[in-house]
């Protein structure tokens, strides 16, 4: 998208991939992953000269418009993170579970290793036309052979998420640690700006439920 900014007082950078955005009554955060150009309409903009440095590093061009005329600041690059975004937006449904299911084949193929480093044979994979259903079948048949590789009281509980086992307990807080960083990374960065808006998502909980809950009742002992 195109970012229009009318009269703001300052620009500054946040981070390497964010600007803050500072007007007469209040500051706004924009992300630059997805802005393709900033307009900048006003002459009493203050802009250090790390904003414009981060702008082209990231091919973004720089325009300021008042009444004495426009200035370009154009990168010598073409715009290529909005341009793949772009293509995202515009792939069928069966080009997006190809995606998806690569990504899963990956991790299958990681645990095949794991498994052949220890000299145990992997499992097969099972074929299904519902892609839920067939990662769902082969997590488990992995997940099955990858129990082999612990001590015995861990084998014979299984995975079960609700368990109070020590095992199970860590496991569930690494997964709800990790995801809480991929939430907290993927959807303001790019879910609100697939809706082609930047909002405010007022005050939200650090972490899910499921990590609070996890971490309420998890329990080392020296």
């Amino acid at each position: 998208m195109i970012l229009v900014l009318t009269n703001p007082l300052k620009i500054d950078r946040k981070s390497r991939s964010e600007l803050i955005v500072s007007f007469k009554d209040y500051s706004r955060n924009y992300n630059l992953r997805d802005i393709t150009g900033v307009v900048i309409l006003g002459s009493s903009t203050l802009i250090p000269s790390g904003v414009v440095s981060l702008l082209s590093s990231m091919n973004i061009p720089l325009i300021i418009s008042n009444k004495l005329g426009v200035a370009v600041c154009s990168p010598t690059l073409v715009v290529m993170l909005s341009e793949v975004r772009e293509k995202q937006y515009k792939l069928t449904d069966e080009e997006k579970l190809e995606i998806a299911r690569n990504f899963i084949l990956a991790r299958f193929s990681g645990l095949s290793n794991l498994l052949k480093y220890y000299k145990l044979d992997p499992p097969q994979l099972v074929d299904n036309n519902d892609l839920l259903v067939w990662e769902a079948i082969n997590s488990r048949l992995f997940w099955d052979k990858i129990f082999n590789l612990f001590p015995k009281e861990v084998r014979d509980i299984g995975r079960k998420p609700r368990h109070s086992d020590p095992f199970n307990k860590s496991l569930s807080l690494a997964y709800a640690l990790l995801y809480a960083n991929v939430l907290g990374l993927y959807f303001p960065s790019v879910l609100i700006q697939l809706m082609g808006s930047c909002t405010s998502l007022g005050t939200l909980q650090p972490y899910p439920l499921t990590f609070q809950k996890c971490l309420s009742q998890l329990q080392f002992t020296p």
